[in-house]
C-alpha cells in the first residue's frame, strides 16, 4: 500500500479541532493550513475526513455547507482548495478525492483533475452543470452515485472514450406485506427500510404494497411507530428523526401529501411540516392510496409511506414492478416457496426477504432498469475494476 494511503493522524486531528472550535476564521488561514497538509501527501485523508466534519453531510453524494457554523465558507476558498489539491497530488500519483459543494467549478476542471490523478471521485451538488468535454481518453473507469438523469448524461458523455461505467442511480423500492406475514416484524422492517436517513436514501422503501386482509392493522401499527419518532435537530438530546435536506425537499413532501390526498388517500399520521426554522416534516403514513396515484411513480426521498392494497400475489408483483426503477425490493411472508417466487419475479438488483435492511459491504450492491449498471461491494464490486486477460502459450 502506498505511503499516502495510511498517513499519521496528529496534523489532521489538530486542524479538525481548530475547525470545530471555529478558530480558522479567515479563508487565507484555512488555505494555508490546507496547503500544508496537502503538500504532505494527505490529500485523500484530509478531503475525506476534514470536509466531512467541516461541511454538514446531508446524503451520500451531496454535501452542503453549514454556513451558520462556518460563515467563512465561500467559493474562492473552495477554488483554492481544489487548486492546492491538484498541485499537491499531481506529482505523487495519489488519488484525487473531491467531495465538495462546487459542482460547477469542478465540472469545468475535471480534465485537469484527471490529468493529475489516477482515480477521481466527485460529489456534485444537486443541479450542478456537467460540461460535455470533461472526459479525457486517459480515464479508464467511471463510477457514479446519484440521480438517474445525471447517470444517463454521464454514460452518454463516456461513450466516445468507451469507458467502463458503474452507475448506482435512483430507486423506488416496493415493500410487500402478505396476509401470512408477521406484522410486528414487518413494521420493524418498514421502519428500517423507510426511515433510514429520514427516507433520503436510494434503498428507501417508497411503495408499501399490503394485502387487503392486513392492510388496516399494518397501517395502524406502522403509524404508531412513526408517531413515536421525536422530530428535531440531530445534535439535540432525544432526537430520533431529523429534517429533510432543504426547503425544496420539504416543499416536495407537502406537495406529495396534498396531491395524494386529492387522489383519494387518507393521512393516518403526520402529513405536514413543523416550525419555521429548519426543514422538518412529520413522519407520514398514507392509507388507501390508489394503485395509479402519482406518488407511486416518484422517488419520494423523504419520510412519507404510501400504502396500497392488493388481493393476489400476481397483483402485488405487477404493482411492485410497475416502475422504471429496480434497485431493491422488500417482502414479508412466512411462505418460503412464495418468497422464492418473489425473488424470481420482482425486478430489482437486490431483495430483502423478511428484512428491511439489505446493505452489506460483503454483498454486491446495485440495481437493474433505470437504477443503474454494475455492482459495488463484494467480489463483484472488485471485478468492476479489473480486466480479464486471456493468454495462450503453445507447447514448444
Amino acid at each position: 500500500m502506498p505511503r499516502w494511503a495510511n498517513p499519521p493522524v496528529p496534523a489532521d486531528a489538530k486542524l479538525m479541532r481548530l475547525a470545530a472550535q471555529n478558530k480558522l476564521s479567515q479563508p487565507a488561514e484555512l488555505k494555508k493550513q490546507t496547503a500544508r497538509l496537502l503538500a504532505d501527501a494527505r490529500a485523500e485523508r484530509f478531503l475525506r475526513d476534514f470536509t466531512g466534519q467541516w461541511l454538514q453531510t446531508t446524503k451520500v453524494g451531496e454535501m452542503q455547507p453549514d454556513k451558520s457554523l462556518y460563515p467563512e465558507y465561500d467559493e474562492d476558498l473552495e477554488r483554492a482548495m481544489v487548486q492546492e489539491t491538484l498541485a499537491a497530488t499531481g506529482g505523487k500519483g495519489a488519488n484525487v478525492v473531491l467531495d465538495m459543494v462546487g459542482g460547477d467549478y469542478i465540472a469545468k476542471n475535471l480534465k485537469a483533475v484527471a490529468m493529475h490523478g489516477r482515480i477521481v471521485m466527485i460529489a456534485f451538488q444537486k443541479g450542478s452543470r456537467i460540461e460535455a468535454d470533461w472526459m479525457p481518453i486517459m480515464l479508464k473507469r467511471l463510477t457514479f452515485t446519484g440521480s438517474t438523469g445525471v447517470g444517463k448524461a454521464l454514460v452518454k458523455q463516456s461513450a466516445d472514450a468507451l469507458l467502463r461505467t458503474s452507475m448506482e442511480l435512483g430507486g423506488n423500492a416496493p415493500f410487500l406485506v402478505f396476509e401470512d406475514a408477521d406484522l410486528d416484524a414487518a413494521v420493524t422492517g418498514a421502519m428500517q427500510a423507510k426511515m433510514r436517513n429520514i427516507g433520503q436514501a436510494c434503498t428507501a422503501a417508497n411503495r408499501f404494497i399490503v394485502h387487503e386482509a392486513v392492510a388496516d392493522e399494518f397501517a395502524t401499527k406502522f403509524a404508531a411507530k412513526m408517531a413515536e419518532l421525536n422530530l428535531g435537530r440531530g445534535v439535540a438530546d432525544g432526537t430520533t428523526c431529523g429534517p429533510v435536506i432543504n426547503s425544496a425537499a420539504r416543499a416536495n413532501m407537502e406537495r406529495l401529501v396534498e396531491l395524494t390526498v386529492k387522489e383519494g388517500a387518507d393521512v393516518v399520521v403526520g402529513g405536514e411540516s413543523v416550525g419555521d426554522e429548519g426543514y422538518f416534516f412529520k413522519p407520514t403514513v398514507l392509507a388507501n392510496v390508489p394503485a395509479d396515484a402519482s406518488i407511486l411513480k416518484e422517488e419520494i426521498f423523504g419520510p412519507i409511506a404510501p400504502i396500497v392494497r392488493f388481493k393476489t400475489e400476481e397483483e402485488a408483483v405487477r404493482l411492485a414492478n410497475n416502475t422504471e426503477y429496480g434497485l431493491v425490493s422488500y417482502a414479508f411472508t412466512k411462505d418460503l416457496a412464495r418468497g422464492m417466487r418473489l425473488v424470481d419475479s420482482l425486478e430489482s438488483g437486490m431483495s430483502g426477504l423478511n428484512t428491511g435492511l439489505v446493505s452489506n459491504a460483503a454483498a454486491p450492491f446495485g440495481g437493474v432498469k433505470a437504477s443503474g449498471l454494475g455492482r459495488e461491494g463484494g467480489a463483484e464490486g472488485i471485478e468492476e475494476y479489473l480486466e480479464t486477460r486471456y493468454v495462450l502459450v503453445p507447447n514448444l
